[in-house]
């Protein structure tokens, strides 16, 4: 369907979905508009034709194309017309809903009286009356949306505006033929203006009456925020305690109700009254199952509220720790609430208390206060970091870390050369970025997690980026270099590459923070070549952990797995089951010293430093025998 302008003309535009060429976006705009436009009135003559399916199908997925391309086209210059076309589709789709649903209650309310199941019709029958109320409220909501719609787009919605109109009018008729069938209607009175609080509550009194038949001996009555079952005389009339809590203090409107039974011979019925509203100061208590919590420590916390030891139910709760808001919860008849809190990172350890406080202001029920102690410790940290070059670029990544969950939202600085040159932020406890850097020397990035202001403690962690460099022949020489280095290197002490604030630290982390360890090629030869390339310049502070992290490398494309984050003993084990020879017994001789200076932060003694020396030599040996001048052995499979 083609919409119509005002002016009866059609709105022509040559290949209208292709938004994004050059060309008249006025006319565009306006054969969008026209084509959303007829979308909804072929919806509404569905819901005319008692197709409410159809006519939400219709305002589906081809009305939401041509309303993303309307809004990339028109932009913020149209958002008046944008919000009319989405506000108008999303009260059609609404309005069919309701439709649909009165439809079949419907039908079942003229079976329930087919069957002579009066309890069931007049249940059924006071569904169709609120169904009946809510289209006549939406009926009128979507009158008004096609109203803006006309006169934001010059376009003629007059039919479909008659159309809602027959629609709403019908359903009403409808509904008042089954009120006057099923129901009998009441009248509710109030005499005389109230004043109380809480404490001092007020009596409400008044008449309920019904022209032809007797109401029940008792009835629900509800005023303000409470509801009560309250005995009639033979009058109608009642007496209604009422103990206000969430109204505002001062003279105020209150409105009682009249609520009958779902099954019930009568409607129900209103009417307000003025009261004079003061106000009582409660008792609030709060207290924690923990009095020490820290990262992600679930806290239990309960309490209650009273009035001259009597609990006040319904009354909002909201917790806090430092200032930071946990939510409200409420509580229940009783006057108790109970609730659970998760301590964020963002909690700094110079919390002390739980705070609760009545989020009521100028109501029945004061605001007041309480505390409980808890003490934020800091939770130890496990930072990670990897490297790798990618087009002239670092790619500094990791992981942030407390007691084993990942910490989101945090910040890391990446420092080189003693200046901060990037920042990146964790999600899932992950980060990414990348720096850049001009030449082909080695670099040492360092990256830097500050836990002020939070309850995590400061953590540290260093990689080397090491520029591809060769030499003729493709012996790999810089595991060949690090035999006469590493002996050098330990004998001035034992520099922990790995640096945290725990006190004990999780292998499985520790593996992401081996730099360099894992390398993607299809070349194994050429990526144990690049994987110990740049060892010569190894300083007193790199030793045996930068070795290990080389000769993994090294070792890497001999062998079918070695992601990132295996542990150091994960990819041993993967050693010897796929190697052979002395390679697997170095290896383990590797291994174990990073271990023992890494996590134990022990210094090795000379002879754990030659043996250390020799293994490394027992792993170049092999790596030259199996490339064969730059060839990777024939029978050793990188799938």
């Amino acid at each position: 369907m083609v919409a119509q302008q005002a002016n009866n003309t059609t709105v022509q535009q040559e290949n209208p979905d292709n938004v994004n060429e050059n060309g008249d976006q006025e006319a565009l705009q306006s054969w969008l508009q026209g084509k959303m436009s007829g979308l909804l009135g072929e919806s509404a003559v569905k819901l005319s034709q008692g197709e409410y399916e159809a006519a939400r199908q219709v305002l589906g997925d081809q009305y939401a194309e041509y309303y993303g391309k309307y809004v990339d086209v028109a932009g913020e210059t149209q958002g008046e017309t944008a919000d009319a076309l989405n506000e108008t589709r999303q009260t059609q789709s609404r309005y069919a809903s309701l439709l649909e649903q009165y439809e079949k209650t419907y039908e079942r309310y003229q079976e329930a009286k087919a069957n002579g199941n009066q309890s069931g019709a007049r249940r059924l029958a006071r569904k169709l009356l609120s169904l009946s109320n809510q289209i006549n409220s939406a009926g009128g909501n979507l009158t008004r949306s096609y109203n803006r719609v006309g006169n934001t787009t010059n376009t003629n919605v007059s039919q479909s505006v008659h159309q809602v109109q027959n629609i709403t009018e019908n359903v009403t008729t409808r509904g008042r033929a089954v009120v006057r069938a099923e129901f009998e209607s009441t009248t509710l009175s109030v005499t005389g203006t109230r004043s109380g609080s809480y404490r001092d509550p007020l009596q409400v009194t008044g008449q309920l009456r019904a022209r032809n038949h007797s109401l029940p001996e008792t009835v629900t009555l509800a005023v303000g925020d409470h509801t009560e079952r309250v005995s009639l005389t033979q009058n109608g009339s009642f007496t209604l305690t009422y103990r206000p809590v969430g109204v505002r203090v001062g003279e105020q409107n209150l409105t009682v109700r009249y609520l009958p039974r779902d099954t019930a011979l009568f409607l129900g019925s209103n009417t307000t009254t003025r009261a004079e509203i003061t106000q009582t100061v409660p008792t609030l208590t709060v207290e924690s199952a923990r009095t020490e919590a820290s990262y992600k420590t679930v806290v239990p916390v309960r309490g209650r509220v009273t009035v001259d030891g009597g609990g006040v139910p319904g009354v909002p709760v909201r917790l806090t720790i430092d200032g930071m808001s946990f939510g409200v919860v409420r509580t229940n008849e009783s006057g108790v609430y109970a609730t659970t809190i998760t301590i964020p990172a963002g909690v700094s350890v110079n919390a002390s208390a739980i705070a609760a406080t009545i989020a009521y202001s100028d109501r029945a029920i004061a605001s007041a206060s309480a505390r409980t102690s808890v003490s934020i410790v800091e939770t130890p940290t496990m930072l990670s970091v990897e490297t790798d070059v990618h087009d002239g670029q670092v790619v500094v990544s990791g992981r942030l870390t407390a007691n084993g969950t990942a910490v989101d939202g945090m910040s890391v600085a990446i420092v080189e050369n003693g200046t901060a040159v990037a920042t990146a932020t964790t999600q899932n406890g992950r980060f990414s970025t990348t720096i850049p850097h001009e030449g082909t020397e080695s670099m040492r990035v360092r990256v830097v997690f500050s836990g002020a202001g939070t309850n995590l403690a400061d953590a540290s962690a260093v990689a080397s980026v090491q520029f591809p460099t060769r030499e003729a022949g493709g012996t790999p020489v810089e595991l060949i270099g690090l035999v006469g280095v590493l002996a050098v290197a330990v004998l001035g002490g034992v520099g922990v590459w790995y640096r945290q604030q725990a006190d004990t630290v999780d292998s499985a982390e520790a593996a992401d923070g081996v730099a360099d360890a894992v390398v993607e090629t299809s070349d194994p030869a050429a990526a144990s070549r690049s994987g110990v390339e740049g060892l010569r310049g190894l300083d007193e502070t790199d030793g045996v952990v930068v070795a290990y992290g080389r000769v993994r490398r090294a070792l890497t494309p001999f062998l079918s797995v070695d992601e990132p984050g295996r542990t150091h003993w994960e990819f041993a084990h993967t050693v010897h089951s796929e190697l052979d020879g002395e390679v697997v017994e170095a290896v383990e001789v590797v291994t174990r010293a990073y271990e023992r200076v890494t996590y134990a932060e022990t210094a090795l003694d000379e002879g754990e430093r030659a043996a250390v020396d020799a293994a490394v030599s027992e792993v170049v040996a092999w790596i030259e025998q199996e490339t064969f001048d730059g060839e990777p052995r024939s029978d050793v499979s990188n799938e």
